[in-house]
């Protein structure tokens, strides 16, 4: 059996997770697809772990019902150059409206890389998952698609013009709601940080206002601000084909 296209959004950065007492445990191979040129992992790469080992807690967190990510605030320590990466998340508050979950990051020598939070809403999901019935233990590989040699952005057919960032809603890019998947927002706002002139973000913020779901999904830099030791940016991102603004995102570093 084919598997479903969502699952080489996670599958394309390599992602495999393992269902813990807490919640989930994911896991990242130091692969050359999430090394950055100075050898690196990609903060995108480490987002999107955080984006669906808090996703899948905070859903397991709330049984029958399932989640939508609010927001994620994460705050990096240091880089990761050895791998693998895991982020170990815990449910930290599993109410009725909101599932609230905390993320760890470590590097394969077991230092500290980065911590999150995330909110999420609570939803009745109008889909099957197999997530929900996944036993501690119980662990997942998510499928690669074939692209060798092609570039994040390639894959996902992210592009760049006069610093805006716009990245399709495709069958490439949607999660089992049918919108563009959080974690793909994360790649729109780390290559918008990085045209701003930030290159080593140190702590990123993204807010889920609405989803996108007609796309393309564009991302804009609304502002810049020079502080004594590092940069701001501020970035908005919008639904373009429904003239809505859906995310906005705050990234500090250097």
């Amino acid at each position: 059996m084919s598997p479903d296209p969502y699952e080489f959004i996670p599958g394309r950065f390599g992602l495999s997770l393992v269902r813990s007492e807490e919640g989930v445990i994911v896991s990242v191979p130091f692969t050359d697809d999430v090394r950055a040129e100075d050898g690196r992992m990609r903060p995108v790469a480490i987002l999107m772990a955080i984006d669906m080992g808090a996703g899948l807690t905070a859903g397991l967190a709330v049984p029958p019902d399932w989640t939508v990510t609010a927001d994620i605030e994460t705050r990096f320590v240091s880089d990761c150059r050895v791998g693998p990466l895991q982020v170990a998340s815990r449910s930290l508050k599993a109410g009725t409206t909101m599932s609230i979950v905390e993320s760890r990051v470590t590097d394969g020598h077991g230092s500290l890389v980065a911590l999150s939070t995330a909110n999420h809403g609570v939803l009745s999901p109008d889909f099957e998952d197999e997530f929900r019935t996944l036993p501690v233990g119980g662990s997942k590989r998510f499928a690669s698609p074939d692209a060798p040699g092609e570039s994040l952005e390639h894959y996902f057919g992210l592009t760049v013009d006069d610093g805006r960032v716009s990245l399709p809603a495709s069958v490439q890019t949607r999660n089992p709601w049918g919108i563009v998947h959080g974690g793909l927002v994360s790649l729109m706002v780390e290559v918008a940080a990085a045209h701003a002139g930030i290159e080593s973000p140190t702590d990123v913020v993204v807010r889920y206002l609405s989803p996108v779901r007609q796309g393309p999904a564009v991302a804009e830099v609304v502002e810049v601000v020079e502080r004594a030791d590092d940069r701001l940016v501020r970035i908005q991102i919008t639904d373009e084909g429904a003239g809505r603004v859906t995310s906005t995102a705050m990234v500090a570093g250097l």
